[in-house]
């Protein structure tokens, strides 16, 4: 999958209609969100048989990624694409900005997920009228700081933003930035966002946006993006000085913004912050909006450290971890080259030039915490013989097998031995759907120890043959 970033507004507008196709009302899905925030929580996208792919990424890792639900015309398929995707890339495969409803869809499709939430990020969701004209004992709070508002400050008047005046909104931000009423850093970040998106205002047609004077002061000001039945707010600022410049805008935008068919205002998030999250709170939502995530995880996740694995067959082998003790027979285990033809692995594409024993150890302890492959020393009568490896861990449950022996210990029935005990393993307390193991065409003794360990040829191809067991 070639995937392109989110950077300008023409990319904003070419996954618009698929953004549209989404049921759920989330924040995030908002042209100016993707805009503002592009820097931030870098997205990219790319499609795949007329279906989108939006895949959310870490600002500091581009290894860190989730993807959102896909949609179009086939997300079905899309799923087997970000699985290999991740698995080439070896990284976890995560979900995120879903309903509960599709983090269930997800969690069904694989054998050991962890679905998560953050209250941070929930959505706060009102009722359109209840914006409009603050009726009811519970709004007394807001009707009373407007009605303060204009007996402090007079009348007032809502304007809509167009290109005539658009500078005024523009210069009221950047007043307030200099201001300093913002101080934070988060908070300065974010207005400094809002001021960005007045430049590309006009170049989204779902995009509205109001503001409110005083005289000819602008005092607060309010855009958002009008999507189904659903105003989202995504800028809203006011003149802390002016008490009640808040609830007037709350109350102004909503009635020019809302009627019958959008009939609900999402004002996003609180971001943890306990003063945003009163605020919301005080205009009473409807409904906290709770955008979920996935973390699919493997059987990696089912491994207890320290693991010791005996052999039924043969009563002097074992398998258990690696240690520093093992370091100088583990460093000649990767150093004979011509012993390791075979494994499919050369340590000199990792390894630095003046490498040490201590490395080999370092890099195994490195797989395990990356997940990738958690490796095992085979021992004999104590002393260790080789390594096991389980790795290629995936997404549905299954699970590959790798070993090789010091030249020492070969052609004496203990790789069987070994991994006739890793399928067991695997099978009874990892609970495997399967059990995989390879070798290259060439490795005849290799072929003959699989099938002797009970494993059974299922395929081949120009370089391997493929075992289950």
């Amino acid at each position: 999958m070639m995937f392109k970033r989110i950077e300008t507004t023409e990319d904003i507008l070419s996954i618009k209609p698929y953004l549209d196709m989404y049921e759920k009302d989330f924040s995030d899905l908002t042209c100016p969100n993707f805009f503002m925030w592009r820097n931030y929580y870098p997205r990219e996208y790319c499609f795949i048989d007329d279906t989108l792919i939006i895949k959310e990424c870490s600002a500091s890792d581009e290894n860190d990624f989730r993807f959102y639900m896909p949609v179009g015309k086939n997300p079905e398929i899309v799923f087997a694409y970000i699985e290999s995707y991740c698995a080439k890339k070896a990284v976890p495969l995560c979900f995120s900005n879903l309903t509960i409803d599709e983090a269930n869809i997800i969690s069904a499709r694989y054998v050991k997920t962890k679905v998560c939430y953050d209250r941070c990020w929930s959505d706060y969701v009102y009722n359109a009228e209840d914006m409009r004209f603050f009726k009811g004992k519970k709004f007394a709070g807001q009707r009373n700081h407007i009605n303060k508002f204009i007996s402090l400050y007079g009348n007032y008047q809502y304007h809509q933003i167009t290109r005539d005046n658009i500078s005024a909104v523009k210069n009221f931000l950047i007043d307030l930035r200099d201001q300093n009423q913002f101080q934070s850093d988060d908070a300065l970040d974010e207005l400094n966002l809002d001021i960005s998106f007045l430049d590309v205002f006009f170049e989204f047609s779902s995009v509205v946006g109001g503001f409110i004077t005083c005289g000819e002061k602008v005092i607060s000001v309010a855009i958002g993006e009008k999507r189904g039945n659903t105003l989202y707010v995504c800028i809203e600022k006011a003149n802390r000085e002016y008490i009640g410049a808040y609830q007037v805008i709350v109350k102004e935008f909503a009635l020019h913004n809302t009627d019958d068919e959008v009939c609900f205002i999402n004002r996003e998030d609180d971001m943890g912050k306990e003063g945003l999250r009163i605020s919301k709170l005080q205009y009473h939502p409807i409904e906290i909006k709770n955008k979920y995530w996935v973390e699919v995880n493997t059987l990696f996740d089912e491994i207890n450290a320290p693991v010791r694995i005996c052999s039924e067959e043969n009563a002097n082998v074992f398998l258990d971890e690696i240690t520093s003790a093992d370091a100088e027979a583990f460093m000649r285990l990767y150093t004979d080259d011509d012993n390791n033809k075979y494994w499919g692995y050369d340590y000199k594409e990792d390894a630095p030039i003046d490498v040490t024993a201590q490395y080999f150890i370092d890099f195994a302890e490195l797989m395990k915490k990356k997940k990738e492959e958690y490796s095992l020393a085979v021992r004999v009568n104590g002393v260790f013989a080789g390594e096991g490896v389980f790795h290629n861990f995936d997404v549905f449950g299954n699970v590959e097998l790798g070993i090789r022996l010091l030249r020492e210990f070969q052609g004496k029935g203990i790789a069987s031995c070994a991994v006739v005990a890793m399928n067991n393993y695997a099978k009874n307390i990892l609970r495997a759907k399967t059990v995989k193991m390879k070798c290259f065409h060439q490795n005849t003794a290799s072929e003959r120890m699989i099938k002797k360990a009970g494993f059974t040829e299922v395929s081949r191809d120009d370089n391997f043959i493929f075992f289950e067991g």
